[in-house]
């Protein structure tokens, strides 16, 4: 039988941190789907309407909104509470390891 390297709790601690951090997670690709969405729709807008308004709605806001989206899931992931307690649980392992 092999031997752990940490304390089973431990263990327990950091699956509980991944699963919390994908649950969380799905937010994030919910935002990026309409993104997505929003940027082909703009494509079929640009191409019936040729003119400067159909460009605003059609690709400029669109282009607008995933940049958003972009800037609100890099300050999602750096400043996101499940990292702290990933920190926090590797802070743990480090001093069971000591």
């Amino acid at each position: 039988m092999c031997e752990l390297l940490f304390p089973i709790s431990t263990y327990v601690t950091i699956y509980k941190i991944l699963i919390k951090s994908v649950l969380q997670g799905w937010w994030i690709m919910y935002f990026t789907h309409g993104a997505t969405r929003a940027f082909i729709d703009s494509v079929c807008i640009l191409s019936t309407w040729q003119n400067f308004h159909g460009w605003i709605i059609g690709f400029a806001l669109p282009l607008l909104i995933m940049l958003l989206n972009s800037m609100l899931i890099l300050l999602g992931t750096h400043f996101h509470p499940s990292l702290l307690s990933c920190q926090e649980a590797f802070t743990c392992v480090k001093h069971s390891v000591s």
